[in-house]
């Protein structure tokens, strides 16, 4: 029976290795464990919404969620990464370079075509704003690496 029992434990190591090969391949070397990019978002103009934008890699494009605290409940928001390398006041006048799904009930999430990568450069940063008045922001958040 001890036979039979490492036979079976030889197997199943066996088949656990040949099987890690082809999922091995596919690690991003920058997020060995799949976790994807998470960043702050803070709040602006006294909002009072906080949370965070979560960036995940989908081959060669990115897979952004955002989930806030703080938003009232029905309001839908306005959503984009806008090309800034901080949460300043130029935020309220920078045009969006890869729009977002709208923030409905604090949550939001859109498959955006560009890397990862080039998002967190430190060139973007995320920015919620009012769909009534464009100019007024919500929160902010600086994507970096």
């Amino acid at each position: 029976m001890n036979q039979r029992i490492r036979a079976s434990a030889a197997a199943a190591v066996a088949c656990l290795l040949l099987s890690g090969g082809p999922l091995g391949a596919q690690i991003d070397p920058n997020d060995p464990y799949g976790r994807g990019a998470q960043r702050g978002i803070q709040e602006l103009n006294t909002s009072g919404q906080v949370g965070t934008v979560t960036l995940l890699r989908r081959d060669d494009d990115a897979f952004v969620s955002i989930a806030m605290r703080g938003v009232p409940a029905g309001k839908v928001e306005s959503a984009g990464i806008v090309r800034l390398q901080d949460c300043t006041a130029d935020a309220a006048h920078a045009v969006p370079a890869y729009a977002l799904a709208d923030l409905r009930d604090g949550r939001s999430a859109t498959l955006v075509k560009a890397p990862v990568a080039k998002l967190i450069s430190g060139n973007y940063s995320v920015v919620l704003r009012s769909k009534e008045k464009p100019d007024h922001l919500f929160a902010c958040g600086h994507l970096f690496h």
